[in-house]
């Protein structure tokens, strides 16, 4: 063998060396990568099952909260087609006894308008405005009871009356009707 072939088997041998310690530096790599990527993929799976859960939770507190927005309003009624015009809760009695014809003392917690005050536009003659809903808080439940059994009377009149209710409860309604 001579000089240059020794130094070329030489030269091939440690690219050889060269080549097959970069091969298993790769392998260790894809090893490693394999086992982060598998890390990863559990670590995602574990997020995913959280938001889940998160979702879910906050789905029941949605609801619980709807509950309880409703609860409080089960002494409440609204009343709509009234003109607008001050003294709510005089108006209210006044329907309550004169259209209604509930001759029992109905006690009135509260009583005011709701949503926005709509202002009539001038350029556009002959369009009337609908007036704002009118809701009132009775002392008592089984009033308001009597109330929405005697609203079938206000049939042939503009103003009507109904339950107040959540716009989550409003909406299921809507859904329901249809």
């Amino acid at each position: 063998m001579t000089k240059t072939d020794f130094e070329l088997k030489r030269y091939a041998d440690e690219r050889f060396e060269n080549l097959a310690n970069r091969i298993e530096e790769c392998s260790i790599s894809q090893n490693e990568v394999s086992d982060i990527v598998t890390e990863k993929c559990t670590q995602m799976d574990e997020t995913n099952n959280t938001i889940e859960t998160l979702k879910n939770k906050i789905i029941n507190l949605q609801d619980n909260m709807n509950e309880l927005a409703q609860y409080s309003r089960k002494s409440h009624i609204r009343i709509f087609g009234v003109p607008e015009s001050e003294g709510e809760v005089e108006i209210a009695q006044d329907i309550f006894r004169n259209k209604l014809n509930l001759q029992f003392d109905l006690i009135i917690d509260a009583a005011h308008r709701v949503g926005r005050f709509n202002t009539p536009d001038l350029s556009k003659p002959g369009v009337t405005i609908r007036p704002r809903g009118i809701i009132v808080r009775l002392l008592r439940r089984d009033h308001k009871q009597a109330i929405i059994t005697a609203r079938r009377k206000l049939a042939v009149s503009s103003i009507s009356i109904c339950e107040d209710m959540t716009l989550t409860n409003v909406k299921l309604l809507k859904e329901t009707q249809t």
